[in-house]
């Protein structure tokens, strides 16, 4: 009996057992197969295409935030030394963290 089925073993069972295993899913043709694992791999490679732009990204974006932190320094210690006494400092255009 093979998967509970009960089935001869003859040429006519047999048949039965093939056809009920293409249909169940667990018997696939074999160029179907081939397909299925080409397709696979295309996925594999784009994925790890995925990561890599990912982690370039990452790294372009830590460099341009310490780029921004260096450029705000700039602009308020710009702001900051140019105040005339007696403003109190509402000009400022850049907000500071006091």
């Amino acid at each position: 009996m093979p998967f509970g089925i009960p089935v001869e073993y003859t040429a006519g069972g047999m048949l039965l057992v093939a056809v009920l295993l293409i249909f169940l899913g667990i018997l696939i043709p074999r160029p179907f197969y081939k397909e299925k694992k080409e397709e696979a791999v295309k996925w594999e490679k784009a994925y790890l295409n995925e990561a890599a732009a990912h982690a370039i990204t990452r790294e372009q974006n830590t460099d341009l935030l310490e780029y921004a932190k260096l450029t705000y320094g700039v602009v308020q210690a710009m702001f900051e030394t140019s105040e005339p006494p007696g403003k109190g400092g509402a000009h400022r255009v850049v907000p500071t963290s006091r």
